[in-house]
């Protein structure tokens, strides 16, 4: 007699794929060694050995091989930092996540190298990320990357992971890199022209509307990296979830920068806020609807 097996949803799959992916990554060589300092989610452009991913990927081990079943998506426990999912309300929509690397006067552009048409335009001050992050700070960028279910970008974005993330052996084999390449991408743009790393979805038309439609049908956490343009429409809209920044001590003076002259305004509930050994602010939020304001105005 044959017996029924139970058919697993599309959201098991989803959540068995990442935590396959995690177990692959993550152990002594993938967290202690920390290649990833250098390896920034905006404007990469160097080659892979400016970040010390020379030689061949590394060899996972578990710490914990009985404990492969139970990981969970958790940040570094060294943070204090609650679990992730302690920190979502399990309302069954997608979560929709932002984590940005920023100045301290929220200029984003340039954080790694520019590119040619970034200096052709006057932008001249780039790299100034490049080994700012402590190691704990780097395994961090990490496992955010590895517990995504899926990532949003914008088009200069994606193509610009595409030729790194996408292309290069070194950065594919790290485990952001695996990350990357093996989740479901979405690209809001109505430019894209044959998008060729996959699995991938562009987003024409009204990205706002599409992607809320997307949050409403799955589950998970979909991530946003880089994509100014893009996180400025997701936040007016109120799609954002979450936002993570990571505030390099350095005034830049030029350059796009995150917020604009004049946006909409959003009181943040503070998730967790730390300094790292090098000065790097770590700030988790959660918008929490309008603030209050108290103009002393005279009469």
């Amino acid at each position: 007699m044959l017996t029924e097996m139970p058919v697993a949803s599309d959201t098991d799959l989803m959540v068995m794929r990442r935590d396959s992916r995690i177990a692959r990554n993550r152990g002594p060589t993938a967290a202690s060694s920390s290649p990833m300092p250098d390896l920034l989610p905006f404007g990469l452009t160097t080659l892979p050995e400016q970040h010390g991913l020379t030689g061949g990927p590394a060899q996972p081990s578990l710490r914990h091989p009985e404990k492969a079943g139970q990981l969970r998506r958790a940040v570094a426990v060294r943070h204090a930092w609650l679990p992730w999912d302690a920190r979502c309300a399990h309302d069954g929509h997608m979560r929709l996540t932002t984590m940005t690397q920023i100045t301290v006067d929220g200029v984003m552009q340039g954080n790694g190298h520019a590119t040619p048409e970034e200096l052709a335009s006057g932008f001249t001050r780039d790299g100034w990320a490049l080994g700012a992050f402590a190691d704990d700070t780097g395994e961090m960028i990490t496992g955010t990357y590895q517990r995504a279910d899926a990532f949003l970008f914008g088009r200069r974005t994606y193509e610009m992971f595409a030729e790194t993330w996408g292309t290069r052996p070194e950065m594919q084999a790290h485990p952001i890199g695996v990350a990357l390449n093996e989740s479901q991408k979405y690209v809001a743009s109505n430019s894209l022209q044959q998008p060729s790393w996959g699995p991938v979805t562009p987003l024409p038309g009204d990205a706002t509307a599409a992607i809320k439609e997307l949050k409403e049908s799955s589950s998970g956490e979909i991530q946003v990296h880089g994509s100014a343009t893009l996180i400025r429409s997701l936040l007016a809209a109120g799609l954002v979830d979450e936002l993570t920044l990571l505030v390099v001590p350095v005034l830049l003076g030029q350059g796009m920068r995150l917020f604009p002259d004049e946006g909409p305004a959003a009181a943040l509930e503070v998730i967790s806020s730390h300094t790292d050994a090098r000065g790097v602010g770590v700030h988790v939020y959660r918008p929490a609807g309008q603030p209050e304001f108290h103009p002393a105005r005279p009469t």
